[in-house]
């Protein structure tokens, strides 16, 4: 979904009010298919409703719903494991193609509207372009009025598809792997840190190094395995593995798992600004790469409206005249 903000929004916690869903195709009315084809492909329903923002039951209810529209059962539950059926097995390949192939039509209708009428969509998960995200937002809108500026908020295991689908215009991404197909503008390298509860023994240090927190189980993104891995350093250089406690759907689950002391986390260091809070400390990592942050689009999207933001980006993240707000200690 989509959230419209004012430009100064991700200065502070965003609060961001959600617009109609008009950026995603069909509604309700696709939300079985949708439904269906997560659990398609995780084979499990926790899993896939965790990816769709809902509640095991109300995904249950959908899939439900579409195998009763169908009048054919497209899965085979049992209390060990979920199978597809051969109606599901064709339905998961027709389906997944059909929905794409809408996916990319309706995307291409909106961004030919978009292009007429003066409005580019940001794509973007906590943190955006970091600190500076708010000077790029205000800037843009100071140096083209006529241009609106929609913001939204994309899961973190969305931001890749939604882009590649056209669901957004432009996306911020932190990310270890871009799609062919995609222009990419790096912007700006980041630090990371380590999240912990305030009263973790580790708490109070200056810096830390991977060594220091191999034993450290860890929360991390519901994301691809190896996206997961990437962010966590697996295989560790000692030849180690992270010890995985949780995988969280949303920074604010994130950081409420660390508060309770249930695990630590690896994250940029723009959540020292964009999460502060008292009862978790962050801490730098010394020895690990820091993260390449880009903003990525699909160059046969390309609009005069989409360049006019990308070289606003690229020009307030290269002025050091304006100093960032300060990061939480």
């Amino acid at each position: 979904m989509c959230d419209a903000c004012p430009v100064s929004a991700l200065e502070e916690k965003p609060a961001l009010k959600p617009l109609p869903p008009h950026a995603t195709l069909g509604g309700d009315d696709l939300k079985p298919l949708r439904c269906f084809l997560a659990v398609a492909e995780e084979l499990n329903f926790t899993r896939a409703a965790r990816r769709m923002g809902l509640s095991q039951p109300q995904l249950s209810r959908a899939v439900a719903r579409l195998e009763g529209e169908l009048g054919v059962e497209l899965l085979r539950r049992t209390s060990r494991e979920v199978a597809l059926t051969e109606a599901g097995h064709s339905l998961r390949l027709t389906g997944a193609e059909t929905l794409l192939a809408l996916e990319r039509a309706y995307a291409q209708a909106q961004h030919r509207a978009g292009e007429s009428n003066g409005h580019v969509r940001i794509g973007w998960a906590s943190g955006a372009a970091g600190i500076r995200s708010s000077d790029v937002f205000r800037t843009f809108t100071k140096q083209h009025p006529d241009i609106t500026i929609e913001l939204c908020h994309m899961p973190w295991s969305d931001q890749i598809a939604a882009v590649t689908e056209g669901r957004v215009d432009l996306q911020f991404l932190r990310s270890p792997a871009i799609p062919t197909g995609l222009r990419v503008e790096p912007l700006f390298y980041e630090d990371r840190v380590v999240a912990m509860a305030n009263n973790h023994p580790l708490a109070r240090r200056k810096s830390l190094k991977l060594a220091d927190i191999r034993l450290e189980p860890l929360i991390t993104a519901a994301v691809p395995k190896s996206w997961a891995d990437w962010w966590n350093v697996s295989p560790r250089p000692d030849g180690g593995a992270p010890r995985y406690m949780a995988a969280v759907a949303t920074a604010e689950e994130m950081f409420e798992h660390v508060a309770a002391g249930r695990g630590i986390a690896i994250t940029g260091g723009a959540a020292m600004f964009f999460f502060a809070r008292a009862d978790v400390a962050y801490v730098p990592i010394t020895d690990i790469d820091p993260i390449l942050i880009s903003l990525a689009w699909r160059s046969d999207q390309e609009t005069a409206a989409m360049r006019a933001f990308i070289a606003v980006t690229r020009s307030v993240l290269l002025d050091r005249s304006v100093n960032p707000a300060p990061q939480a200690a």
